[in-house]
């Protein structure tokens, strides 16, 4: 992989860093390296090193960062057994950004951690790196409400969701109510997918197609229905990883406020979440 130099002006607002370190320089003191990545271009990274003398102790500054913010939308808002909710995940800076969901019940006034079985089509239990642009993007979790309610429960919890990033957690959102329904539902066949999720998707609910790939994506249609995605569709089961899968440092160095240039890097080829 070679690295390709130019300057380029110290004009980092709006740019998010995913990594700042100290640099040893010999005979000048300890320099600093960092990966600085646009969101408007979150595939491309440049690798930027400010010497040892752009850097001065007695001038404190840090590069701030924001944490990211979540909230719930409206819609869906109820689900059964394996209940389906839209977040919305917002990061100023354009950080990749992690999810952590909570429900209370209405038996108990205390919050606790929701199961969620997946988070954009990926396991949960992988804790994925999502998209958080400054605009917003939307993620879908699929919660197992039956393995943290009661049988047979029906009635409304709230929800809650909140984000992290390598920088810092963000704030709870506001309690959102969710109708949950697990009430036994009709499932004709025995498939393990209820009647009415068959019929809304154009399955038989007379016949065990639990097995079939509807759209040929790999996934059965069981996997579709506990997954949260769309059997008639390949692309819903894809998700929407943060771009960047880069090294992270919650460090907070020293910098000095300049407007002269410093030397910077582009790595290529691009950088991938793989």
């Amino acid at each position: 992989m070679a690295l390709q130099s130019r300057l380029m002006s110290m004009e980092h607002v709006g740019k998010s860093w995913h990594a700042l370190e100290p640099l040893a320089t010999a005979g000048s003191g300890d320099g600093l390296v960092g990966l600085r990545v646009d969101p408007v271009t979150p595939q491309r990274a440049d690798v930027v090193m400010f010497p040892a003398r752009e850097l001065s102790p007695s001038v404190p500054m840090v590069i701030q960062q924001s944490p990211p913010s979540a909230r719930i939308l409206s819609s869906p808002g109820f689900g059964g057994a394996v209940a389906r909710i839209a977040v919305r995940l917002f990061d100023s800076d354009g950080n990749p950004a992690r999810l952590e969901t909570q429900f209370q019940n209405p038996q108990n006034s205390q919050w606790q951690a929701a199961a969620l079985t997946t988070i954009d089509g990926v396991p949960a239990a992988s804790i994925p790196l999502l998209s958080a642009p400054p605009t917003g993007a939307t993620h879908q979790i699929v919660w197992n409400a039956a393995k943290n309610l009661a049988a047979n429960f029906m009635g409304t919890v709230q929800l809650r969701v909140r984000g992290s990033d390598f920088s810092d957690i963000g704030n709870w959102s506001d309690a959102t109510p969710y109708l949950v329904d697990l009430t036994p539902a009709v499932d004709t066949d025995g498939d393990g997918m209820p009647d009415d999720w068959e019929v809304a998707n154009g399955l038989n609910p007379n016949l065990n197609d639990a097995a079939a790939d509807r759209d040929g994506d790999g996934s059965t249609n069981l996997e579709e229905f506990l997954n949260g995605t769309n059997p008639n569709d390949a692309g819903s089961a894809k998700y929407s990883p943060a771009s960047m899968g880069l090294m992270r440092s919650s460090r907070r160095l020293p910098t000095k406020r300049s407007t002269t240039r410093a030397r910077s890097f582009q790595l290529r080829p691009h950088l991938s979440a793989d």
